[in-house]
């Protein structure tokens, strides 16, 4: 697949597992380590998904999505967040599209972007118009 992806986490080495676990899945990595680098990015690249790790020193994970979201709505996002209930419904509140727990399993993590992926697809194709218009029913002899 092709794209750009921000990686926004503020421990350096979770970056880079996460970045080896999507290996070739695309073209181009974005790594942030505070929440001001991830809107700087957002704002310079466009991301198509946007994986998002752990509270920064400078946003929380739940005001930094919200203001992902106004920025960029029609990008993807995937949180990563301790395995607890709570912590999951605030990323879900504040405009995740899909929130993992930690540790992540590399398998899964490729599934969960490639279906953040497809389902930006089929959004795409019917604002470039390539969906078929609707024909009348008017006329037709019913069976």
């Amino acid at each position: 697949m092709s794209g750009t992806v921000l990686i926004a986490d503020r421990i350096a080495t979770n970056r880079i597992v996460l970045r080896s676990m999507l290996g070739k899945l695309f073209d181009n990595y974005l790594m942030a380590d505070s929440g001001l680098s991830a809107i700087d990015c957002l704002v310079d690249h466009a991301p198509d998904v946007a994986i998002v790790s752990g509270d920064f020193t400078d946003w929380e994970v739940s005001a930094l999505l919200v203001r992902m979201r106004l920025m960029a709505p029609g990008m993807r996002v995937l949180c990563l967040v301790p395995n607890s209930l709570p912590a999951r419904m605030v990323a879900f509140d504040a405009g995740s599209d899909d929130v993992m727990a930690q540790p992540v399993d590399h398998s899964l993590l490729i599934a969960r972007v490639r279906r953040l992926l497809r389902t930006a697809g089929p959004v795409q194709a019917m604002a470039s118009g390539l969906a078929e218009p609707s024909k009348s029913f008017e006329g037709l002899v019913p069976i």
